[in-house]
């Protein structure tokens, strides 16, 4: 990436973070910090370039509610479309996002699922976290890049084509759970046999 595009990137992100810490002043330093700072780490500008500071931080905010609560081993889907009135957002697509512990063929594994549903996808965003998670699994910290403290997890959004009717919503997100119930399966079995 040239040095002006990670400039624009960082500035971008700075404004992002400076709304997302007047709008969640609690706990930013160990949560939401980290977190924005990781998420967007491999998104090109030009796929954040399009929206505002407040709706990346709308986009943030909607995405540490999502993973505020998960026990080891448990999967979190949702599948919806992002409005004003209840996410802060809009959005031309459909929002998957899931949340996993982290393994092998997660990203893959779904970005098939939603291709086989003759689903586009417009972006993904895959950041790969070492969080703290207290006894009950609700999260207390995320840590920086490179720390090895914490467990990964792999919290995956992907904005696909756009499907208005609830019960298209449901297929998707019951078939994403199919799948990663499938990988899970298949990555415990691969590592017994080493």
């Amino acid at each position: 990436m040239s040095s002006d595009v990670e400039a624009d990137k960082k500035a971008l992100l700075k404004q992002v973070s400076a709304r997302l810490q007047k709008d969640l002043k609690v706990r930013w330093a160990d949560i939401v910090k980290p977190y924005l700072e990781q998420c967007f780490r491999r998104v090109p500008l030009e796929e954040l370039a399009g929206s505002t500071p407040a709706r990346l931080a709308a986009i943030v905010a909607g995405q540490i509610r999502f993973i505020q609560q998960r026990r080891p081993g448990q999967l979190l889907v949702r599948v919806f479309n992002p409005s004003m009135e209840k996410d802060g957002w809009e959005s031309d697509h459909s929002v998957v996002q899931l949340a996993n512990d982290d393994k092998p063929f997660l990203v893959d594994s779904a970005a098939l699922a939603l291709s086989e549903m003759d689903i586009g996808i417009h972006l993904v965003v895959h950041p790969v976290l070492r969080v703290g998670r207290n006894s009950k699994g609700q999260l207390e910290k995320i840590h920086p890049r490179g720390v090895k403290d914490g467990k990964a997890e792999s919290f995956i959004q992907f904005h696909i084509d756009k499907r208005a009717a609830e019960a298209d919503l449901e297929q998707i997100e019951q078939r994403l759970v199919d799948v990663m119930s499938d990988v899970n399966k298949a990555v415990c079995d691969w590592h017994a046999m080493d």
